[in-house]
C-alpha cells in the first residue's frame, strides 16, 4: 500500500528536543501530555506560526488549524459579520459559508444572536462559534488544539457525531484534548509528549492507558 507522508519532523530547540515522527495520510492522531510539555509549541511549528531553530518539517499540504476562538474576530462587529471574517482567516470560501450560514448559526446556537456584538458572547458561545465555522473546512489536514474545551453537553454531543463521521473519511487529524474518552473514540493513534520529547507513540488506547496511569 502506498502511503502519503504528512509529516516528517525532526526538531531541536529549547522546548522540543529530538522530536521525530510521521503522520500518514488519513490517520487520526491524538497528542497528549501534561501542561508545559510542548504540545502547543509543536502544533505551532507544524502550522508555520513559529519558526524552526533546527531540523525539518515536511508537509504534503498546509494544515487548517484552530487554536483560539478569538483569533480572526472583531469584537465590535456582529456575530454574522464575524462568521465571514473568521472563515476568511481560515481560508474557507465565502460562497461555502453563505450557503451554510443558517446551518452554522443553528449549530452554534447563535441564530438569535446574529446581530449581537461578538464581544458580548460568553467564552462557551465563542468556542461554539469558532468550531461551527471551522468544521466547514474543505482542507484535508486539520489540527485542533484544545478546541473542545468550555463546551456544554449538547454541543459536545454534536461534535461527537461530527468526529464519528470524520473518522470514516480520509481526512488527516491531529488534536490535543484533556478528554481521554473522546480521544479513544475518535483517534487511532496517540503521541505522548513529555518534557519536550516523544515519550510514547502507539495505538491510542495503549498510550492513553499508560499516560493516565502516570498520574496515579
Amino acid at each position: 500500500m502506498t502511503r502519503w507522508r504528512n509529516r516528517s519532523v525532526n526538531l531541536r530547540e529549547d522546548v522540543l528536543r529530538d522530536v521525530t515522527f510521521d503522520i500518514r495520510y488519513g490517520e487520526k492522531v491524538a497528542l497528549v501530555g501534561r501542561n508545559g510539555s510542548g504540545k502547543t509549541t509543536l502544533l505551532r511549528l507544524l502550522s508555520n506560526i513559529y519558526a524552526l531553530d533546527g531540523g525539518t518539517i515536511q508537509l504534503a499540504e498546509p494544515p487548517c488549524v484552530l487554536f483560539d476562538a478569538n483569533v480572526g474576530t472583531a469584537p465590535l462587529l456582529s456575530v454574522m459579520d464575524n462568521v465571514f471574517l473568521f472563515a476568511a482567516l481560515h481560508e474557507i470560501e465565502q460562497e461555502c459559508i453563505a450557503s451554510r450560514l443558517d446551518e452554522i448559526l443553528r449549530l452554534a446556537e447563535l441564530d438569535a444572536h446574529r446581530f449581537t456584538p461578538f464581544r458580548d458572547l460568553s467564552k462557551g458561545q465563542r468556542q461554539r462559534f469558532a468550531l461551527s465555522i471551522f468544521l466547514q473546512t474543505p482542507r484535508h489536514f486539520v489540527i485542533f488544539d484544545e478546541a473542545l474545551a468550555n463546551l456544554d453537553v449538547g454541543f459536545l454531543q454534536a461534535c461527537d457525531r461530527y468526529f464519528a463521521a470524520l473518522k470514516q473519511t480520509d481526512k488527516t487529524i491531529l488534536m490535543t484534548l484533556h478528554d481521554g474518552a473522546f480521544l479513544r473514540r475518535h483517534c487511532d493513534r496517540a503521541l505522548w509528549l513529555e518534557r519536550g520529547q516523544i515519550y510514547m507513540d502507539d495505538e491510542v488506547g495503549v498510550v492513553l492507558d499508560a499516560y493516565e496511569k502516570s498520574f496515579d
